[in-house]
């Protein structure tokens, strides 16, 4: 069997004539990630058809586990089309801070599986790993032709983890939209929709109003009692606001948008954050890096109105265990700028949207004079194999004078000369750039030394396989 993704585990191996019949797998025997890989199988993934499995296989997978998700004390659920892993990440540190235990769900992961999932702020060990897919083996063993998903055993495995734990608080990022999502499950305190973008239509619906309305599924009526639930919006378009606004009404849930009841406001010193409760005034972003944009500040201000629509943390606390998450926040693959004496400077970012692109291209312009024409600058950059290379790269073409390409997952990276070809062809590419691939992805380090002298910047960008690849193969 192909392994579609980087691991540093030995996984069993399923002998690929097999691959089709489950029957013929011992699952009892396979490491998690030996399962998780037959799981992502293009013929595993056909089977499931999302809208009639609705939640139902979920939920018969927990009742096998103990239902752990009614297990949970309080939750975050995050969905959006962007900006989902930095709210979550924002919203532990502060609860950190603030003396809460946190369980924290994320992906997709940089360098191995065990990045999605995070108890008080780190990452879980390769053995916790393997135990918190023990149940899930013995249901697929049992069930072989009932097999849970990909989605849902990663899910699973999360909400057996954060009750095995025990944590104060479950940070759950949504995987897909959220109405069907295996997240769904979950009865949160708190639902955070952080933007609406144009992504999955061949599942979530052709236009924003249709995404919004999938994504809006996280929204639901609380079973407790005078315990209404707390639905945040970020800056979404016009016409997707009556779909999270109807939904909440709905479900008696309390809505608060960005620039209607929650605001950032710049002050001559740091930022306001205000909500419908309170006022907090915020670091500068030359001491706080997570608000130097505006869609960093709108993740932000959204995490911090969820941290405190939970009400964990003791008022007199709030201000700065607040100070203390924003200026010690690391967000890895997101913005990471680096400067090194006697080299160029390196941006490492996973974005891999047209808006991220453009919030990418602002950040850099905050570091550098783009003007300089004495300047050259390197794009490394790679795609998944469901995105258009123009539309997602092309505002990037006339800043750069070299482009590497790679393919870090054969499986989910457009091929290197398919991209190559495509940026080749555009009219916003320089007559002068030269494109060249990077045939070995382990070899991907070179292309930040060696010849890379003659550049001022290296940009490395367009997915978060590439992002990963860079920490495992540069850094590590």
């Amino acid at each position: 069997m192909t392994n579609i993704f980087s691991t540093n585990t030995t996984s069993l191996k399923v002998s690929s004539t097999d691959d089709n019949n489950p029957d013929s797998v011992n699952f009892s025997e396979l490491d998690s990630i030996a399962l998780l890989n037959y799981l992502a199988l293009p013929q595993q993934r056909d089977r499931t058809n999302r809208e009639s499995r609705g939640l139902d296989k979920m939920q018969a997978l927990l009742a096998f586990l103990g239902n752990p998700h009614e297990q949970l004390n309080k939750a975050i659920h995050i969905t959006g089309s962007k900006g989902k892993g930095s709210t979550a990440l924002t919203c532990e540190a502060f609860l950190q801070k603030g003396g809460c235990t946190t369980g924290t769900f994320t992906s997709p992961h940089l360098s191995h599986w065990c990045e999605r999932y995070r108890i008080n702020g780190a990452a879980i060990s390769t053995e916790e790993f393997e135990n918190i897919f023990t149940g899930i083996r013995e249901y697929c063993q049992q069930h072989p032709h009932d097999l849970p998903s990909f989605s849902e055993t990663l899910t699973s495995a999360a909400l057996v983890l954060f009750a095995a734990h025990n944590v104060d608080v479950s940070i759950i990022e949504v995987g897909m939209g959220g109405r069907l999502d295996p997240s769904n499950v979950i009865e949160a305190e708190v639902a955070v929709i952080t933007s609406i973008e144009l992504e999955h239509t061949e599942i979530l619906g052709n236009s924003l109003v249709e995404i919004a309305t999938e994504k809006a599924g996280i929204i639901k009526r609380k079973t407790a009692p005078h315990s209404p639930q707390s639905v945040l919006v970020g800056n979404v378009h016009r016409d997707t606001l009556p779909i999270f606004a109807k939904t909440a009404y709905r479900h008696q849930a309390n809505l608060m948008v960005m620039g209607q009841s929650l605001k950032i406001k710049q002050l001559a010193e740091g930022w306001r954050l205000i909500t419908p409760d309170m006022k907090l005034d915020l670091p500068n972003s030359t001491v706080c890096k997570v608000l130097t944009l505006a869609h960093q500040r709108n993740n932000t201000a959204l995490a911090i109105a969820a941290v405190l629509a939970l009400d964990s943390i003791e008022p007199e606390n709030i201000l700065l265990a607040l100070t203390q998450a924003l200026t010690e926040l690391s967000l890895p693959g997101r913005l990471d700028w680096r400067e090194s004496e006697g080299k160029p400077n390196l941006l490492i970012d996973a974005a891999h949207t047209e808006a991220s692109i453009n919030a990418l291209i602002e950040f850099w312009q905050l570091k550098s004079d783009l003007n300089n024409s004495t300047d050259k600058h390197r794009l490394i950059v790679s795609l998944a194999n469901n995105k258009s290379p123009l539309k997602v790269i092309e505002p990037l073409l006339s800043l750069v004078d070299n482009i590497v390409i790679c393919c870090p997952s054969q499986e989910r990276s457009i091929p290197a000369i398919e991209l190559q070809e495509a940026l080749a062809n555009s009219e916003l590419l320089k007559a002068d750039t030269q494109l060249t691939i990077c045939d070995n992805i382990a070899d991907i380090g070179d292309f930040l030394s060696a010849d890379n002298q003659q550049f001022s910047t290296v940009i490395c960008t367009g997915s978060t396989y590439l992002a990963g690849a860079i920490y495992r193969y540069a850094f590590n």
